[in-house]
């Protein structure tokens, strides 16, 4: 029976280990510290509101490497960080002019659209691989039954068209032999499975 996923995850997401949140946290406090940093070095060329947007970077590689709950997260870590350290009163969570709340919220909402947008596109190139994996597999198996189609109608003896069926599915599995006989109940040799 499958469990069902909790609220704060996509449907259909594993659970992760906690040495993989571990990681993922520190990614994110480093993305946020890179993107601060970069605000810091240029806020004497712009304002620290405007220059901002330079969060929405973080939040995109973290999107793209983590998935959407990573990228909510950096997104409002994000905002929480320009808030503090750039927005006056500097220092404090409080916001002296209404301009900055809507900037602050705008940003965090922008963020959260980005966020979501590289997640679901991870998504889909996971979704993609998969199916052509699945693809690769299926053709592989299209190519053994045309083989051993065309070796059964090749007009040898039923031994030899046998033999050489083995042979073709021990190439396509990657096995070390196959052999394939007529018999009422196949009895396996020393190594094989029936």
């Amino acid at each position: 029976m499958r469990t069902p996923t909790p609220w704060w995850m996509p449907e259909g997401a594993q659970p992760v280990s906690p040495r993989s949140a571990a990681i993922a946290a520190l990614e994110i406090v480093a993305a946020v510290g890179v993107a601060t940093g970069a605000i810091a070095a240029l806020q004497s060329t712009a304002p620290a509101t405007g220059l901002g947007v330079i969060y929405l970077l973080s939040v995109l590689v973290i999107a793209i490497r983590r998935g959407q709950l990573a990228a909510l997260v950096t997104a409002v870590l994000s905002m929480v960080a320009l808030n503090y350290l750039f927005i006056p009163p500097r220092h404090t969570l409080t916001v002296a002019h209404s301009q900055d709340v809507v900037e602050l919220v705008v940003l965090l909402i922008v963020a959260v659209v980005v966020g979501r947008l590289a997640a679901a596109s991870r998504e889909r190139a996971a979704e993609a691989d998969s199916r052509a994996k699945l693809a690769a597999a299926r053709e592989r198996e299209a190519r053994l039954l045309a083989e051993v189609a065309s070796a059964t109608l090749g007009g040898d003896g039923v031994v030899a068209q046998l033999e050489g069926i083995g042979e073709r599915i021990a190439r396509a599995t990657a096995a070390t032999g196959a052999r394939v006989a007529i018999e009422r109940v196949p009895e396996p040799g020393p190594g094989e499975i029936a």
